[in-house]
């Protein structure tokens, strides 16, 4: 009789544990820091607890599923850790996503929406959104989209939604072991003609220049490429860049690193490692004010014997009524 009960208690555990591993949970349901994850319908993202690299401290995350090493794209609690595995993820009856300190009844972190439902579920979907949504209507009350990390994967934006004030910007972890909030933020400047700016605290560390509708500034024009297509969209309702993945079994992602650099990535699955595309800042040039309101830098390219590139910097103070000059 014991060993039967034993049987059913495990039976009974271990359907619970794999009813968990589902892409949904219900306001009865609680997610553990034992091993219990969420996995999005089609397997493309997993939420859990985590701890990145070297660290102790434990979090709650999104990250691609079949990417080795785990690379995360969204952090939930990343300014409140957790110092140990006591944690708990849950939805209140009304819709709001707690973590918890099993040992207390004070949340360490709360979506804080201000949208309630008494019909609530969480779902992770495969795009690698988190949302709380009514089961009955299927309105989202709240998303993992509208609060970006370090991190903008296909389906979010950088910019504004101009109806509701949401501000959709990048914000760096402070180190690879630490995905507290960093020194660097990204994010969509509307004072005037749209702006990429770059920030250091409050010091702007790179700007783009002005969106004329077909470039930022002097850049390139924003075209699809192999791998990704950019879309900038501007309009009285949005101000916001996004991008969309050519190929649906393409993976992607668009990140600012914790020393202030962004790029964009694709992952190589036959050689197992992400691939840089581009990154920005890429010289010296490309930060702001480099030499005054009124001087230009001209960018001389040398060829070396062995045929790699060597730069000069110039700077000159000479007036030149605000332009940045680059000669290559």
């Amino acid at each position: 009789m014991a060993f039967v009960s034993i049987f059913l208690c495990y039976a009974f555990l271990s359907l619970w544990r794999s009813s968990i591993a589902i892409d949904t949970l219900s306001p009865n349901q609680i997610l553990r820091d034992n091993g219990q994850t969420l996995v999005s319908i089609g397997e493309s993202f997993e939420l859990g607890f985590f701890s990145p690299w070297t660290s102790t401290h434990r979090f709650i995350g999104i990250w691609f599923k079949d990417v080795s090493p785990q690379t995360v794209v969204w952090v939930a609690n990343k300014d409140s850790p957790l110092s140990d595995s006591s944690g708990v993820f849950r939805i209140t009856a009304t819709g709001n996503v707690l973590i918890f300190n099993n040992r207390s009844a004070v949340p360490i972190w709360s979506s804080n929406s201000s949208m309630t439902s008494y019909n609530p579920v969480l779902q992770l979907l495969d795009s690698g959104n988190l949302v709380v949504k009514d089961s009955r209507s299927g309105t989202y009350l709240w998303q993992s989209f509208d609060h970006p990390s370090d991190t903008i994967i296909p389906g979010m934006k950088l910019g504004l939604n101009l109806q509701t004030n949401q501000n959709w910007y990048m914000t760096s972890w402070k180190s690879l072991q630490d995905p507290s909030s960093g020194d660097f933020t990204y994010s969509v400047d509307v004072q005037g003609l749209a702006q990429l700016f770059l920030r250091r605290g409050s010091d702007i560390v790179y700007r783009s220049g002005p969106w004329d509708g077909i470039r930022f500034g002097g850049g390139p024009p924003l075209q699809e490429n192999p791998v990704f297509k950019p879309i900038f969209v501007y309009n009285s309702s949005f101000i916001y860049y996004a991008f969309e993945n050519n190929e649906n079994a393409t993976i992607s992602r668009f990140v600012l690193n914790q020393s202030g650099l962004t790029e964009h990535l694709t992952w190589n699955q036959r050689r197992g490692e992400w691939v840089v595309i581009f990154t920005f800042p890429t010289d010296q040039c490309d930060g702001y004010e480099q030499c005054g309101p009124n001087g230009f830098i001209i960018l001389l390219k040398e060829i070396n014997e062995n045929g790699s590139c060597h730069f000069h910097v110039l700077l000159s103070s000479l007036p030149c009524h605000g332009f940045l000059l680059k000669m290559a």
